[in-house]
Order: structure tokens, then C-alpha cells, then sequence
């Protein structure tokens, strides 16, 4: 029978092999809420074709853990799977994972995970570290990332219902960067009297901060687990048994109301800037807006085909984006959005031209990584409407 009690033995990783693309995938298997949780945990070589979710949480405090039960084996047929015919061994997590666990769960079937807290092993030094360089292209590849934002609270309620109301009062156009509001006639009196509403409830104002102050958007990961996130995947914000589906933007902590998001030319990520209201902008900080971290800023949406990743070069010992081919899985650093280069440009061979380019003026003799179809002159002429930041 399965052998569900302290005296289970403790689950042991299989080491994974080296230099062979290796990561381990969770099964989290169907039953009710409130039962135990029971996994499978296999090995697979990451590929396009590897079908799975990744979960963005915080780990939570490490002390008090909760047991999980990592199953023997899987079932061939879940409807014919007994509990007594295979045995369990205990894995120890965070209570936060397990709350994760116990709503991310369904009752009629199973649900691949990658989740660093069970998928790697921590015990294990070197698989750390190795592991850590593949997040990229784990969260690239993931097919969903699902973001817990922990337990129910005695306010998150109110946010979340204050978020889907909001949400359920406009419609965004992500390739035009318009906001409207979904009335027939294009206004809505509540929503345009929004922020003078909000003033008036200190409650819903709190429950706002309480939701933001919590562990999740304090970690470091969070901005590269949602960027790298594929465009075509669903970002859902899980609070309990309510989901919120949509784009996500991180900012800092000290944005205010009226300050400005702006793609500025030569910097990685957009910047929150605030006007000073003599034309003057002080720098807030750098920020992360779904849908705007691949140049569709000024170079519009990518086709369908291509996705942009995060892809680490142990030879090169670095990061680097990429675009990827969906129909080939061919990697590239040329962006298809760009024509050709301006007269007297051409790509300089290097070791590297796999990872980024390099590119070279004949008439010159100029030698820079910076792409000159990303000059000023060069983006007007693509019909992109620049403006000029005075910033102190």
C-alpha cells in the first residue's frame, strides 16, 4: 500500500547528465483540494516540443516545511491509477509552495510544472549553478508561466475585484498603445472619474498596497521570469480560485500617478521619467511593460513566426538576445523588422556572429555593435514619431 506517513522514505535525485540539455519536469497530479499533495518527477531533455507550465512565486520562509509525495512511478491510464499501487517518498517545501500547489492543482487531470524548488536539486552545488544559466531558455520555452501571488488575505479580495472591474472597462491595443474604454460611445463617466473614486475609499487604497507589498514583487527574478515569458503565452495572476489574465508592467516603488513611460534610445528597458513642468525630466527608473521589451516600440510587433529569447553562450560566458524561427528553430541575431542597411554599412564577420552583430562603414572606417537602422535620422524615415527628453 502507499506509504503516506513520517516513516516514507526521503525522495533522492537522479543526477542529471552532463552537457545534455537535461532539466526535470513535475507531474502534479489530479485530486481534491486539501489532499495530499502526489507528484511523478521525470527527466527530459529541454526541446521545442517539451510541453510545460514554469510558476513564478517566492519561496517563502524555509522554516515549518510542508511534505509533498513524489510517486514511484506514473500511470499509463489515470482513470485505472489505484494509490495503493505505487510507493511515495517525501519531498519537504516551502509553506507558500505548497499553498501554490494545492490551488494550482486539478481534480480530473495532471499539469506539467517546472518549479526550481522541486525541479532542481538544492543540495546540489554544481546542478545550482547549471541550472540557474538554463532559466532563460526554461522560461522562453515554458508554455505559461503561472505567477502566485500567495494566499488570500483579508483585503486581496478587494483588490483583485477592484483590478477586474478596471480591467473589465477598457480595451487595449497593444500594437497602436491606445487605452479605451469599452462603451459604446467611447467614454465612461466611472472610469474617467476613477481617481477622484479611489481617493474617496482609503480601504481599496490600502488593499492596492497590501497586494503590491507582498514577497512576490519584491524579488529580483521577477522581472526576468515574466520578460522571457513568450509573447503567445498566458500570464495569469493566481489569487486563490480567481485568475486575472493580461499583460504585466513592473515599476518602481516610487512611481507616482502622471509620471511618463518612455522607450529612450540606447537604453535596455523603458524608463519611467517625471516632468518637473518646466520641460525638465527627472529618471524614476527602468521598468518592465509586456509587450514593449522587443522594440515594438519603434519597430512595431515581431510577424508571427519569430519570438525574441534570452539565450546564455557558455563559449562567450554571456547573455544575449536572439530571435527564434518557429518553423526552422533557428536561432538568429538579425532582426526581420529591419531592412536593409543604410549605404556604406555592412555586417563585419567575427567569431560571434551566431550571438550578435557587429557592423562596419566602409566609407568611415567606423567599427560598433550599434545597429545604424536604430539612428534617429533612420527611424523617422520609418514614419517613427520621436520626441526629445531634457533630463537632470
Amino acid at each position: 500500500m502507499t506509504t503516506r506517513s513520517v516513516m516514507a522514505p526521503r525522495y533522492e535525485y537522479s543526477p542529471l547528465r552532463k552537457n545534455a540539455g537535461q532539466i526535470r519536469l513535475l507531474t502534479l497530479l489530479p485530486d481534491q483540494f486539501g489532499a495530499p499533495i502526489r507528484i511523478n518527477i521525470r527527466i527530459k531533455r529541454l526541446a521545442k516540443k517539451t510541453r510545460f507550465e514554469a510558476l513564478s512565486y517566492a519561496w517563502g520562509s524555509a522554516s515549518d516545511p510542508q511534505e509533498i509525495y513524489v510517486e514511484a512511478k506514473e500511470p499509463k491510464t489515470w482513470r485505472l491509477w489505484h494509490p495503493t499501487s505505487v510507493t511515495s517518498k517525501r519531498l519537504p517545501v516551502t509553506q507558500n509552495l505548497y499553498g501554490a500547489l494545492q490551488h494550482l492543482r486539478l481534480r480530473d487531470r495532471p499539469r506539467v510544472f517546472w518549479i526550481d524548488a522541486i525541479c532542481v536539486d538544492q543540495q546540489n552545488l554544481k546542478e545550482r549553478g547549471t541550472q540557474v544559466l538554463r532559466m532563460p531558455d526554461i522560461y522562453t520555452q515554458a508554455k505559461r508561466v503561472v505567477v502566485w501571488l500567495g494566499p488570500e488575505s483579508y483585503n486581496s479580495t478587494l483588490a483583485m475585484k477592484a483590478i477586474d472591474d478596471i480591467g473589465s472597462r477598457i480595451a487595449v491595443d497593444w500594437y497602436l498603445k491606445t487605452i479605451k474604454t469599452t462603451s459604446k460611445d467611447g467614454s465612461d463617466p466611472n472610469l474617467r472619474e476613477l481617481g477622484h473614486d479611489l481617493r474617496q475609499h482609503p480601504d481599496l487604497w490600502l488593499a492596492f498596497k497590501d497586494l503590491l507589498n507582498r514577497p512576490y514583487f519584491r524579488r529580483l527574478w521577477v522581472v526576468q521570469e515574466i520578460y522571457l515569458a513568450k509573447e503567445r503565452a498566458q500570464i495569469r495572476l493566481t489569487h486563490r480560485k480567481s485568475a486575472y489574465h493580461g499583460r504585466l508592467g513592473l515599476a518602481p516603488k516610487a512611481t507616482e500617478p502622471g509620471d511618463k513611460i518612455c522607450v529612450l534610445l540606447g537604453c535596455e528597458s523603458p524608463l519611467v521619467l517625471r516632468s518637473d513642468g518646466s520641460g525638465n525630466h527627472a529618471v524614476v527608473g527602468e521598468c518592465y511593460i509586456d509587450g514593449m521589451m522587443s522594440g515594438e516600440a519603434l519597430l512595431g510587433k515581431l510577424p508571427k513566426k519569430w519570438t525574441v529569447a534570452c539565450k546564455y553562450f557558455h563559449e562567450l560566458h554571456n547573455n544575449h538576445n536572439v530571435l527564434i524561427d518557429s518553423t526552422t528553430d533557428q536561432t538568429t541575431p538579425q532582426d526581420p523588422r529591419l531592412g536593409p542597411l543604410p549605404a556604406g554599412w555592412k555586417l563585419e564577420n567575427h567569431m560571434e556572429m551566431h550571438a550578435y552583430n557587429w557592423y562596419y562603414n566602409k566609407r568611415t572606417g567606423e567599427d560598433t555593435q550599434f545597429d545604424p537602422r536604430l539612428e534617429p535620422d533612420a527611424l523617422r524615415e520609418r514614419g517613427v514619431e520621436l520626441q526629445e527628453f531634457h533630463l537632470v
